[in-house]
């Protein structure tokens, strides 16, 4: 323990010279002299009447003019209401204690979080009150309190909040020095994500967006990475757009480096599900044609038209050309891919047309037994006709009528009884 506290204390002075004249943490916040507060047995009734309110917003506020009141004298009655409290428990409800205690006496709040029983809220609990304490901008305190904790791996977890404070209290550029020492002293414990949620708090988007930028993830430094891939994620989740800047800066030309795997998935996911499918699809579109692209181009299509079938259709009739009737450009075919798959269910006499005009064979292979599979459970002869007029070599077409067999049973099935079928997509 005292090694520990040594090591804090030596990674603190390691800092004090990027804090002088940076100070820019919250001022204090006076609360009341605890002759004029309440008691701690008139607090905890109080807070127990609190706790007992349903609705989170009156819950809230009674909660916030109460801890108004808080002193180092009635605090326990606080404590014991909250230990009393019967109900599963809010951490909304939880934070504000834990904030309002830290600023009146940090240690005393986190050392009783410490000695908490039960485990899942004690970490809640310890998240919330080490990063209220560096975010006061005492941050060296509170970083040599986490090196003492005795727990290892309550301990591991502490970092993230720890390092999430000491950005929140204003300081995001020794905050940045502060994560990367403790990354490669601690083996890499991942405090990245605290620090980029800090300063987007504290300094917005563009500003984590800058201090990922501080880095050169392509050299091969694992920090470095694994910022630029956390800013990409937490920013794409509140602003695509600015988010695909960054990706298109660190994607260059080819195929995405290992340590980006996963990153166009996810903001593609959120721009489409959450924002908007058509700005996604245009940026997707103007993407370096690579493979991974293709896919996500695809997923996209599909899930915009779960979600809206006619407008995704239409879309795809204004942006993309689809004059004459020859296989359609890559990136067109992705999309028309993702459309016919969501399609061929429900309308496959819509599709008949395009699904020739897929440019992968993988994705035509499969795509035609799906329409041959669907026309059948509608009326067999519709999809002879149709498998007919393919003019395909013979095995080509005879695993077209293989397909259509499967979901002429499958209506067949259906029928007998006396129901709807539910089919199984032909493979």
């Amino acid at each position: 323990m005292e090694l520990g506290r040594r090591v804090a204390l030596g990674l603190g002075a390691l800092l004090i010279g990027v804090f002088l004249g940076q100070s820019c943490a919250p001022g204090t916040i006076d609360f009341p002299d605890p002759n004029e507060a309440r008691s701690a047995q008139e607090m905890e009734q109080r807070v127990r009447e609190a706790l007992s309110e349903p609705r989170a917003f009156p819950r809230a506020g009674a909660l916030l003019r109460l801890f108004e009141g808080l002193s180092t004298e009635n605090v326990a009655g606080v404590t014991r209401a909250f230990d009393a409290h019967t109900g599963p428990g809010d951490p909304v409800d939880l934070q504000l204690l834990l904030s309002a205690w830290v600023l009146l006496d940090p240690l005393s709040a986190v050392t009783a979080v410490q000695g908490w029983p039960d485990r899942a809220r004690r970490e809640i609990g310890m998240k919330i009150a080490v990063r209220e304490w560096a975010a006061t901008g005492d941050r060296l305190a509170a970083t040599s309190f986490v090196e003492t904790i005795a727990d290892p791996v309550l301990r591991q977890v502490m970092w993230g909040p720890l390092v999430r404070g000491w950005a929140l209290s204003g300081g995001r550029e020794p905050a940045l020095v502060f994560a990367r020492r403790l990354w490669d002293q601690k083996s890499q414990v991942d405090v990245v994500d605290g620090y980029v949620r800090g300063v987007m708090q504290t300094d917005g988007l563009v500003a984590a967006l800058e201090m990922a930028r501080q880095g050169d993830p392509h050299a091969g430094n694992a920090f470095d990475q694994r910022l630029a891939r956390v800013t990409l994620n937490l920013v794409g989740e509140k602003d695509p757009a600015l988010a695909a800047g960054y990706f298109e800066e660190l994607a260059g030309e080819g195929e995405l480096p290992e340590w980006m795997g996963g990153v166009l998935d996810r903001l593609a996911w959120r721009w489409r599900s959450i924002h908007d499918p058509a700005a996604a699809m245009v940026w997707l579109r103007s993407l370096p044609d690579t493979p991974q692209r293709r896919k996500v181009l695809t997923t996209t299509a599909a899930e915009w038209a779960q979600q809206d079938l006619d407008g995704a259709w239409a879309w795809f009739g204004e942006n993309v050309d689809t004059g004459g009737s020859g296989l359609l450009a890559v990136p067109d075919s992705a999309v028309l891919a993702g459309l016919v798959r969501r399609t061929v269910r429900t309308r496959p006499q819509d599709v008949t047309g395009w699904v020739q005009r897929l440019r992968e064979e993988d994705d035509r292979e499969v795509l035609q037994r799906a329409v041959a599979y669907y026309l059948a459970m509608q009326e067999m002869a519709i999809a002879e006709t149709w498998i007919d007029g393919l003019g395909l070599p013979r095995p080509a077409a005879e695993r077209l009528r293989e397909a259509a067999r499967r979901g002429a049973q499958a209506r067949a099935k259906g029928e007998a009884k006396g129901e709807a079928p539910e089919p199984t997509p032909a493979p």
